[in-house]
């Protein structure tokens, strides 16, 4: 994608990235003296349909909703919109800090727009403030990747394969695997029932629950949900395994994510977030 920066690469308040086939990524941020003392859940779409019947022309909301960047609440809008130029989608997320908001805003036909979705959603995610980089960023240069863990999750960035956990006792495991058996393919083509028997090396009684092919940052990627019953002496725990299998390289990623099966949802949803701001970096 080729970027563009509004003023100067210094003091610019808006980067437009734009692909060949003319989606656009593009970050604006200006101030507001009304944002002060306001956060984005607060936030309602309907103060934001006016720019865009000004830009779109002839629009109609098709989603609005309220979400988490980084751990920064942030507001949802996506709009479907036609005019003489483009039958297209644009979406955005919106976040605030003092009296800045931030827009992070993606534009593409509607042809378009779901591939390149998939191919950015990482970047997106990936978004933090620069006081708060360094809370769950990593990165490895030997595997040549790098991730954003979820917010207050705990790490130890000088080692790997590199574990996040956070108190409820949720963790975020990734290694890496070389192997001459992952040359010409991809992660799509792993065989989840081999998956599984290695796994049952490791865990007793463990199942297959869900399995699906997704792209991650436009590499292709499967995502597995095993249901692992951990048996004690006096009792069984229940837990919910999810792995995210990428291939590169002749290198498997394996992205790990482990939920105690009581109250999944938030965490898991803080596991898919990390795995979808995964990057190569080379």
């Amino acid at each position: 994608m080729v970027l563009t920066e509004k003023q100067s690469p210094e003091d610019c308040d808006t980067l437009i990235a734009e692909g060949e086939e003319g989606s656009r990524l593009e970050i604006v941020v200006y101030s507001d003296k009304i944002y002060k003392g306001v956060t984005s859940s607060q936030l309602s779409y309907r103060s934001f349909m006016p720019d865009f019947k000004v830009r779109y022309k002839n629009i109609k909301l098709a989603e609005n909703d309220y979400t988490d960047i980084s751990g920064n609440p942030a507001m949802y809008m996506k709009v479907d919109f036609n005019n003489e130029k483009e039958d297209g989608i644009v979406s955005q997320f919106l976040l605030l800090r003092g009296e800045k908001i931030y827009i992070i805003r993606q534009v593409a036909s509607k042809d378009n727009y779901d591939k390149f979705m998939s191919e950015i959603s990482g970047y997106i995610y990936s978004f933090q403030f620069i006081e708060s980089s360094n809370t769950g960023f990593y990165k490895n240069d030997e595997y040549n990747f790098m991730i954003n863990f979820p917010t207050a999750w705990v790490f130890d960035n000088s080692t790997f394969p590199v574990q996040a956990n956070n108190s409820k006792g949720s963790s975020v495991f990734i290694e890496v695997i070389k192997s001459s058996d992952f040359k010409d393919i991809t992660a799509q083509d792993l065989d989840t029932e081999v998956l599984l028997d290695a796994f049952k090396k490791k865990f007793t009684d463990i199942t297959i629950i869900i399995k699906r092919n997704e792209e991650i940052n436009g590499t292709p990627a499967l995502m597995v949900k095993y249901r692992w019953l951990q048996k004690n002496t006096d009792k069984t725990n229940g837990y919910f395994v999810i792995h995210y299998y990428l291939i590169r390289n002749e290198m498997l990623y394996i992205i790990q994510g482990i939920v105690n099966d009581t109250n999944p949802v938030n965490d898991e949803k803080q596991i898919q977030k990390c795995a979808e701001s995964f990057q190569y970096i080379k």
